[in-house]
């Protein structure tokens, strides 16, 4: 299940779309790989989500997936 950005950016014939999903729980058997990121702190428990967003250019045919993880720690 994805959602639509409300309004589609000028020049773009379909408006983006993207999705959320939760991956997981860090601490978890077979949990991903976390690395440290600034001042991360990796002994908390964290959830990971994944980002998947599609957009097109001025048709259809042109377009770009974008996907990433996200972790929030709790």
């Amino acid at each position: 299940n994805s959602r639509i950005l409300a309004t589609a950016p000028t020049g773009v014939t379909t408006a983006p779309r993207y999705m959320i999903k939760k991956v997981g729980e860090s601490g978890d058997e077979g949990s991903l790989n976390l690395g440290g990121y600034g001042e991360t702190d990796l002994t908390q428990k964290s959830v990971i989500y994944r980002i998947t967003a599609r957009g097109t250019g001025g048709n259809d045919s042109t377009q770009t997936i974008l996907r990433s993880h996200y972790a929030r720690a709790y």
